[in-house]
């Protein structure tokens, strides 16, 4: 089991990251899953990368599996696929993906509208038309026109 309770601390330049050994296994998975999408994508600095997302989990008060949970939706989103490679767009655009995640899983529950007029009623049931048009021959009623030129140019 990882342990998610020991932060690791490293500096590399100017930077210092701190993460747990979880926020670094997080940062790994994602990465493998933006590899699915785009092959060639570039090798990341995966300490940048874990202390993004305990920065999410601890200042932004995301849970780890709320986040997860929103990666993968954009990872599997035609549009945003291309777009979140990396915890720091993910962490920028969450609110926003969020919500499209949360309206996406609502419009698939959702049952499709359809009429409660069975297909074979509804073929048969004339009755709308009731006095439209005269039902005791089988004949269609003749469509009379009029001679009518008061249009036509003088």
């Amino acid at each position: 089991m990882i342990d998610n309770t020991e932060i690791i601390t490293t500096k590399k330049g100017r930077s210092t990251f701190k993460y747990t050994a979880f926020d670094l296994a997080c940062a790994e998975k994602m990465h493998e899953r933006i590899v699915a999408v785009i092959p060639y994508a570039d090798t990341p600095n995966f300490e940048s990368w874990a202390d993004t997302l305990r920065k999410m989990r601890l200042i932004d008060k995301r849970p780890a599996a709320e986040i997860g949970s929103v990666f993968r939706w954009a990872n599997q989103d035609d549009f945003w696929q291309t777009n979140i490679l990396s915890p720091a767009k993910l962490r920028k655009h969450f609110a926003r993906l969020h919500k499209l995640m949360v309206q996406d899983a609502a419009k698939q529950q959702q049952p499709r509208r359809t009429r409660d007029i069975p297909l074979q009623e509804s073929l048969t049931d004339c009755s709308w038309a009731t006095g439209l048009v005269d039902t005791s021959t089988s004949e269609a009623p003749a469509i009379e026109h009029s001679a009518d030129t008061s249009l036509e140019k003088p």
